[in-house]
């Protein structure tokens, strides 16, 4: 394979450009080993600071130049005596702002100095740029059927003339006419037509004309996904727009039409730019750029990630504005026509689009794999015995070898899989398989299994092997299988398996079926997909494969040609891999509802559901009948949110009335609740539920189960009020908590884990069952976003040196670098800084955007010295402050400040946020401005005293407006920009006088303060006179509230009714014998201990080596039943230690918890009384020794001590912990017996 090289050419000195152009070809100095046949890519200096001429090696190692290039030498430098050179020959001048430095150094480039290699990441880049330059015109419609089925569907609703009748049907059908059909074949896209508001003849001819395409399809009349029959480009989930308001719908569509006949870009950009402005509900920029796209391929490009892709657009550095934000579509489509134009000379925007998802899914060069090594070390060692050198007594060193030979291969083979699985991020490799097996003689194959991320449960997968043999006599074969894991697959994970038997491979495609028979035989169905379907139906086919083998040889240099040939074979595999799991009724990715029919059997009619609703639900619960209908009006499907959003009230309002009606539902058909791990859910038997898309993203989203939404549609629903009747009869009260809860229990029990479930639950006003039924990583990214963002979560940590001055308040030291004298200031601490915060309402004001999470800033306009200043800020609209002669950028490390100085500065430039209030200081208790911040900040040139400004909108500007009480007493300070902390904006704004137009409305937000190891902290010491002021009698609205006056500040000071305090506690932290007695009774305490079965639900219960399968679970509880025995249940293992095995299911991670967290705990326990550890782990009763992880010695005295030692007490064993033993399954097997 060629090199690529970077080397510089600096036109001052040498004209290379015009050299190259009139002489083609040039004898270059040679400083480095570049052999014939390399790239060489010029990069030209000077004013041009671009790559501009890629060249190839023809000659090297030249002595003597004899190309005369005498008139391109500006300074004569280069005369031919160099000594060594090479000729250059060119291949191809580059153009455009492609090769710029700027962007090439976004991809890796780097300024040559010397010749350099062209780096992985910037050879992609040089490709994927000359590609797109070099390809030529795509027609559309020889590529897909969708574009002439947009069209056509467009003027359908063109001949319709009327568009009053249509809704979010209409989108649908739309829509759906541009996804791609893959698995759901062309059903969708029929059932969208016939539930359109097309006249009946337009969707005749719209479901002909599909048929037509259809066929088209099956017959490979067009290039995209050659070989597969499907109609569409992008996304392939079903997706509706129920949520979309009518006239947002008739808008698009009219939209639609305007530009259908059109050919003007600049006339199509004004008409969508007018119609998308302002939003579409339910629509972002990537569903509408399909749309776009496929009417108009020339002029409307795709903004549309999935599958991994990047944003082709981004990667060539285009300044894109919120890529996602339909209103900012148009103007980027104007930015990258422009940069298309300039650069490329094809027009269609597939093409880009094509070329992002050869990005994301790896089309590039992979570091080389060590084949050999991987083939050598089978063909020397497979089969051999291995023995651990440290009891191998002579062979020592020949088992050091084969242990080090082993290690390596499986490392290289384990990379080469991961290069493989970079290609498909809907898949995730797995560990791979031992070198060895549980009787230590050396495997005769690797294996990896390719899962997708949903199904990583099932012992189903694409699995790439190197095996000593193969079906068809060869040697050393890498094949890709469709696979299920014998020592994980039961009867119905076969049965469920052998489903790929009724997928025929195509002709002429080099894969095969093959099958075990129920004596173990593995044999080739040399009969094809006919035997293999009889051995199936007959029962002799235990399993069935189909197998895909990569062509020899495995060499090296041919690494990316084998990683890519592996990837074509998964690409291949993967519809049959899916096809097990659809035909399970395990829907495939994000069309995934829960609980599945195998999972949750509900098989009420509709004839019972709506005997349920006359008999039961329409009787006395009309709150609850307002949701169903709610439901039916939206389709069946939607979050809470969406319909809290839509028909007002809060989510929990639909949550609850869900639940209630499931309730009573499950009485009347005596049903069971749907089980759930070790709880149950009751909503299953009237809805299904997932992780919400597009306009649901982040919620969780309810479908209602098809037979009781026909019901409800058959049912007059008409005289129900959808709109949410605050204080009506569905009117849910808050989700009730304890002010003040601890979570107590042994180590890893998730107490800590579940402080975030209980924050999200208290803020979002939810319940902790409707919180714990979400995915784990969507309630953390909602508690970062309360705890970073919002502010409403706050954590800590006690400990023994922990006091009031870090809790409530201290004393500090003011630092100031340029002061002679030590100054001390009053400083807040974190829990009295989160109740001032607390306290502060969240405000919504008409007419202003103040921020959600806004803060009050006291400003200086000019003070007494230029009063001029702050007229002109009032006239202009602005603030501002001066430091002229300091930089426009201020840093921490900026010169010429002094730390207050440096403070306002940032203060000014980094901490003010847009929607925050400003107050303008007239006096030191009094305000005259006041106004919303509404620009980031600038740095005028024009102005040469004041030139940092902001952007404000003035909500007032008259008298003075006294502040100093909602201050807490405080004078205003004279420091030019600082933050008012104390002061609340509601408070704030209702004391601006009602002719500036401000309403202020104030909403009381729960706010949570986590303390993490309570029970660690000395209580009198950290919360002093203030521990009284946390019952929830004594909070401030309470009847009975209480206020301190703090003895620094001298400030009253109460806790706010809406903070909720939640601490963990350890139980076998041996640090506090007693918990603090006034902590304990103001607390409620929540225990929490092992779960094992949480394992379970999440996947983290199995690990399987080799044939070997380890029920992680059922060891926990093993383990954990010796030690409340040897000890007490308070000092039990935790189930969270192993939840890290849903991602990495191996022996290694099972290792590493064992090493890092249970020996360790267990150490601790026992105060390091070995006998009693292997007794836990179950040592004390193993027969090989190689699966003890305590080994006991006994001790021999007289080898030892020399003497009697009769009157000594000495232990009569040395335990030794034995590494060794962690990397072997059957040590954890035998724990169980």
């Amino acid at each position: 394979m060629a090199t690529e090289w970077f080397i510089s050419g600096n036109p001052k000195k040498y004209d290379c450009v015009n050299a190259f152009r009139d002489l083609r070809k040039i004898d270059w100095r040679q400083s480095t080993n570049v052999e014939a046949g390399d790239i060489v890519y010029i990069y030209v200096s000077g004013e041009e600071h671009a790559v501009r001429l890629k060249c190839k090696a023809n000659k090297v190692d030249i002595k003597v130049p004899d190309i005369d290039d005498k008139k391109y030498d500006l300074t004569g430098e280069f005369d031919g005596t160099a000594g060594r050179y090479m000729e250059l020959e060119l291949i191809e001048e580059l153009n455009g702002d492609l090769y710029d430095h700027i962007l090439m150094e976004k991809h890796g480039f780097g300024t040559p100095q010397s010749p350099v290699r062209v780096n992985l990441e910037t050879r992609e880049y040089l490709k994927v740029a000359q590609e797109l330059q070099h390809i030529d015109e795509m027609d559309p419609d020889k590529h897909d059927g969708s574009y002439e089925l947009a069209r056509e569907t467009v003027r359908a609703y063109k001949n319709m003339c009327n568009l009053d009748q249509i809704d979010f049907r209409d989108m649908n059908l739309i829509y759906h006419m541009v996804i791609g059909t893959w698995r759901q074949k062309i059903d969708i896209k029929k059932k969208s037509i016939s539930e359109s508001h097309l006249p009946d003849n337009e969707k005749s001819r719209l479901v002909g004309l599909l048929d037509t395409i259809w066929d088209r399809s099956k017959n490979n009349a067009y290039t995209n996904r050659e070989g597969d029959v499907s109609i569409g480009m992008f996304g392939t989930a079903f997706y509706s727009f129920y949520d979309a308001k009518k006239e947002d719908c008739i808008r698009f569509i009219q939209m639609c039409i305007d530009i259908l006949d059109n050919d003007s870009d600049e006339e199509m950009f004004d008409i969508c730019q007018k119609a998308l402005s302002t939003g579409i509900s339910g629509m972002q920029a990537a569903s509408a750029s399909v749309i776009l796209h496929c009417l108009k391929p020339y002029t409307f490009p795709v903004f549309n990630s999935n599958s991994g892709n990047p944003n082709i657009y981004l990667y060539f550095g285009i300044d894109l504005e919120k890529v996602s934000d339909l209103s900012k579509y148009i103007e980027n489509c104007k930015k990258v026509k422009t940069f298309r134009d300039n650069n490329f000379t094809v027009k269609n925007y597939r093409i880009f689009d094509l070329e992002a998802r050869k990005l994301g899914k790896g089309d590039k060069e992979y570091d080389a794999i060590d084949f050999e090594r991987i083939e050598a070390f089978f063909k020397d060692y497979a089969g051999k015995h291995y023995v651990n050198p440290d009891n191998a007594g002579p062979n020592k060193e020949e088992m050091e070898a084969f242990k080090e030979e082993g290690g390596k291969a499986r490392k290289e083979f384990t990379k080469f899989c991961s290069h493989v699985v970079s290609a498909f991020p809907e898949l995730e490799a797995q560990s791979c398989s031992g070198w060895i097996n549980q009787g230590n003689n050396t495997q005769r194959y690797f294996w990896v299994e390719l899962k997708g991320k949903d199904w990583k449960k099932y012992p189903h997968s694409i699995s790439i092997f190197f095996n000593d043999k193969s079906l068809t006599d060869e040697e050393w074969v890498l094949s890709v299988h469709v696979e299920t894991r014998d020592g994980a697959s039961k009867d119905e994970d076969y049965s469920r398996h052998n489903v790929i038997a009724d997928i025929e491979i195509p002709e002429g495609v080099d894969a095969y079926y093959a099958y075990t028979n129920k004596q173990g035989d593995y044999l080739l169905a040399e009969g094809g997909q006919q035997e293999v379907k009889e051995l199936r139906d007959s029962g002799k086919a235990k399993k069935i494969q189909v197998i895909k083998r990569i062509s020899k040889p495995y060499d090296y240099t041919r690494t990316t040609e084998i990683v890519k040939e592996t990837q074509d074979a998964v690409k291949f595999l993967m519809p049959f891999y899916q096809y097990i799991f659809e035909q399970a009724g395990i829907i495939v990715g994000e069309a995934k509802y829960w609980p599945s029919a195998e999972e949750y059997p509900v098989k009420l009619t509709k004839d019972d559901w709506m005997r349920f609703i006359d008999e039961v639900e329409s009787k006395s619960h009309d709150g609850c009948m307002r949701v169903l209908a709610c439901y039916v009006d939206i389709g069946g499907i939607g979050s809470p949110k969406t319909l809290s959003d839509k028909y007002k009230g809060y989510p929990t309002v639909y949550t609850s009335s869900i639940l209630n009606t499931s309730k009573r539902a499950l009485s009347f058909f005596e049903m069971e609740p749907c089980p759930y791990g070790d709880t149950q859910r009751y909503f299953p038997i009237a809805f299904q539920v997932r992780i919400g898309n597009e306009v649901n993203a982040g919620t969780y989203e309810y479908k209602m189960r098809p037979e009781l939404l026909e019901a409800l549609q058959e049912m007059n629903l008409t005289e129900i009020d959808l709109i949410y009747d605050k204080g009506g009869n569905d009117e849910m009260s808050e989700t009730e908590f304890d002010k003040n809860i601890i979570l107590y229990g042994p180590p890893g029990t998730g107490k800590t884990y579940n402080t975030a479930i209980y924050a999200v639950a208290i803020c979002d006003k939810l319940s902790l069952d409707e919180v714990k039924s979400r995915p784990y990583e969507e309630v953390l990214d909602r508690y970062r976003v309360l705890k970073d963002e919002e502010k409403r979560v706050a954590f800590t940590t006690f400990h023994q040196s922990y006091g009031y001055e870090e809790f409530i308040e201290g004393i500090k030291p003011k630092m100031d670098s340029e002061a002679l004298d030590v100054e001390y200031t009053i400083k807040d601490g974190v829990f009295k800084d989160f109740c001032d915060r607390a306290s502060k309402k969240k405000t919504s004001s008409s007419g202003v955007n103040v921020g959600e999470n806004a803060r009050v800033w006291n400003v200086i306009l000019g003070g007494n010295n230029e009063p001029e200043l702050k007229q002109r800020c009032f006239n202009e609209g602005t603030i501002r402050i001066g430091w002229h002669k300091s930089p426009e950028v201020i840093t921490d490390e900026t010169e010429g400040l002094n730390d207050k100085e440096r403070r306002i500065l940032l203060n000014f430039q980094d901490e003010m946020e847009i929607g925050d209030v400003v107050v303008a200081r007239a006096t030191s208790d009094a305000v005259d401005g006041v106004a919303i911040i509404t620009g980031e900040v600038e740095f005028d040139t024009s102005d040469k005293h004041y030139p940092r400004k902001r952007r404000v909108q003035w909500l007032y500007k008259g008298a003075n407006i006294s502040i100093i009480d909602l201050n807490g007493g405080t004078r205003l300070d004279r420091k030019s920009v600082y933050p008012l902390n104390r002061i609340s904006v509601g408070d704030l704004l209702s004391r601006v006088p009602t002719e500036a137009g401000v309403e202020v409305k104030d909403e009381t937000r729960p706010f949570v303060f986590i303390i993490d190891e309570i029970n660690r902290g000395n209580i009198s010491k950290i919360f002093g006179e203030l521990i009284t002021l946390i019952e929830p009698t004594k909070r401030k609205g309470a009847k009975e509230a209480m206020e301190a006056t703090l003895p620094y500040s001298n400030v009253p000071f109460g806790v706010p009714n809406n903070v909720y305090l939640i601490g963990t506690m350890n139980t076998a932290d041996r640090s506090i014998a007693i918990m603090d007695t006034a902590l304990r009774r103001r607390f409620q305490f929540e225990e929490m201990m092992p779960n094992p079965q949480v394992l379970r639900n999440i996947g983290a219960d199995k690990v399987v080596d080799g044939d070997v399968e380890l029920d992680v679970a059922e060891m926990l509880e093993v383990i954990n039943k010796r030690i409340e025995y040897l000890f007490d249940r308070e000092h039990t293992i935790g189930h969270a230690f192993f939840t890290d095995l849903k991602d990495e299911p191996t022996v290694q991670k099972l290792a590493s918890i064992f090493k890092k967290s249970v020996i360790p705990l267990l150490q601790e326990y026992f105060y390091e009384d070995y006998s009693k550890i292997r007794m836990c782990l179950g040592d004390n009763g193993k027969e090989n020794t190689e699966h003890m992880f305590i080994l006991a010695n006994e001790i021999k005295l007289n080898q030892i001590f020399r003497g009697d030692t009769s009157d000594v007490d000495i232990p009569d064993y040395a335990y030794v912990i034995q590494d060794e033993a962690f990397d072997n399954i059957m040590s954890y097997k035998e724990i169980i017996g």
